[in-house]
């Protein structure tokens, strides 16, 4: 796994867990807060670079030529 794919991932944990905790802080609300994190999350996991490193690690070839081993 590359450190460019573990940084994708710590950052979509992270910034997922942060929009739960803060939405519910302002909200009170456990539905509002995981419908947030849920919309997030659907964003944010469509996004390109997102795709490449869901693909990479289920083991599909990585043709971007961005970055060649």
């Amino acid at each position: 796994m590359r450190a460019r794919d573990v940084r994708a991932i710590v950052f979509w944990i992270t910034t997922s867990l942060l929009l739960l905790v803060f939405s519910y802080g302002l909200t009170r609300s456990v539905i509002v807060a995981a419908a947030l994190a849920a919309a997030y999350n659907a964003w944010l996991l469509t996004r390109r670079r997102a795709r490449r490193v869901v693909g990479r690690l289920k083991g599909e070839v990585d043709w971007s030529g961005y970055y060649q081993d």
